[in-house]
């Protein structure tokens, strides 16, 4: 019985030190490292004109994204079926739309 314990427990630490070692970032990540923040490309996200969408701007002006390591680009469409479009034609990373209509962009493409 101590036998299958420490084998059931041996392979529980060889489980998480493999898991960790594929989904944890690294260490400069961790420490935060500002250097690899700057020299990282930044993700671009399109937004159009919604209240909900200008959390992303507030989350921007209060370093949240810096504070995280994130580099992001934040754009500003207002014409929603032209922001539709770019992020149909790759222009953006991601866009901060409609459920719905990010769903039907991405079956589309």
């Amino acid at each position: 019985m101590t036998k299958k314990i420490l084998g059931f427990a041996v392979f529980v630490f060889l489980a998480i030190t493999l898991l960790s070692s594929i989904f944890l970032p690294s260490s400069s990540f961790l420490l935060g490292d500002t250097k690899a923040y700057a020299q990282q490309a930044p993700i671009k996200l399109e937004l159009n004109v919604w209240a909900t969408n200008f959390f992303a701007f507030i989350a921007q002006e209060k370093g949240y994204f810096k504070q995280n390591n994130v580099n992001v680009e934040l754009t500003l469409v207002p014409d929603y079926l032209q922001f539709l479009k770019d992020y149909s034609n790759g222009q953006y990373d991601g866009i901060i739309g409609v459920y719905s209509d990010i769903m039907l962009q991405d079956n589309q493409v």
